[in-house]
């Protein structure tokens, strides 16, 4: 069973059925395909490893938000202004 490659298709299905896949979205389709098929042989796989299969579903959940125009690391009010901080020290000039 390739649960994850199909529930990946049927998103990109629906998307193409909205207009919401455009010509510049061919790389991150073949990420979200390679990593979904990637997800389901280790899920399959004998000796697979749990860990590996959230490492993977971690790395594909942000893929398909990019597709459906979403971010999921963006900030906003309060984590804005933190992240704002936090960039203002990292960037900082040091002796």
């Amino acid at each position: 069973m390739r649960r994850v490659r199909k529930g990946v298709d049927a998103q990109l299905a629906a998307q193409r059925a909205l207009g919401h896949i455009e010509p510049v979205d061919t790389g991150l389709i073949a990420i979200a395909r390679t990593l979904a098929d990637a997800l389901d042989d280790e899920w399959a796989a004998v000796d697979g490893s749990r860990f590996t299969v959230g490492a993977l579903a971690g790395r594909l959940v942000p893929v398909l938000l990019e597709l459906r125009g979403e971010r999921r690391d963006v900030a906003e009010g309060f984590d804005l202004e933190l992240a704002a901080i936090v960039a203002a020290i990292r960037d900082a000039s040091r002796p």
